[in-house]
């Protein structure tokens, strides 16, 4: 068992959240949506979700709150540990329909759920890793709150991704010590 997260965190987060809104979707409601992890080049295709939520991750930045720790001891006679890498992750979370009002019924109910669901334990990150065994220690969660963005910083994310002005919000992911 880690003592922290491995390197495969980032990855399981990802996989977590659309996991969980999979699991949590009202099937009468939405009948047809479908979730997945996205890069920033799926905006640019022609062919996106034609109903849906999409997660990209956008930026990966240092906690600096956390960066400067000092190494971990360890049991008599193993060198020390060196600390972990703190990150944040961030997210872009955009709803696809054919409708506007599609669009807005399935983003306001996304945010709900992570509302709903703002602290991720381990044993839910563990459960859609994906078969890539224990990624986090059983003491560890992973924080998920809005990330509000000016304009200026929306402009950005949405140059990066080339989004057709989809209805998105940003969250953020922390904090996350990856084991060195």
């Amino acid at each position: 068992m880690p003592d922290m997260a491995t390197h495969r965190a980032i990855a399981a987060i990802g996989k977590t959240i659309v996991g969980l809104l999979g699991e949590q979707c009202p099937k009468a409601e939405f009948p047809s949506a479908t979730f997945k992890l996205w890069q920033p080049t799926a905006f640019r295709q022609v062919k996106g979700l034609r109903f849906g939520i999409s997660l990209c991750l956008y930026r990966v930045s240092f906690d600096t709150a956390q960066r400067n720790r000092p190494t971990r001891a360890t049991a008599s006679g193993d060198p020390p540990q060196r600390p972990p890498l703190p990150i944040n992750l961030h997210f872009l979370l955009s709803s696809w329909a054919t409708t506007p009002e599609r669009q807005q019924d399935l983003l306001g109910w996304a945010m709900c759920v992570l509302d709903e669901n703002p602290v991720l334990p381990a044993a839910l990150l563990d459960r859609f890793a994906g078969g890539t065994g224990e990624v986090f220690s059983q003491q560890e969660n992973v924080e998920v709150v809005p990330e509000n963005l000016d304009i200026v910083a929306m402009s950005s994310v949405s140059e990066l991704v080339q989004i057709r002005q989809q209805p998105s919000i940003a969250y953020v992911a922390r904090p996350v010590a990856i084991q060195v």
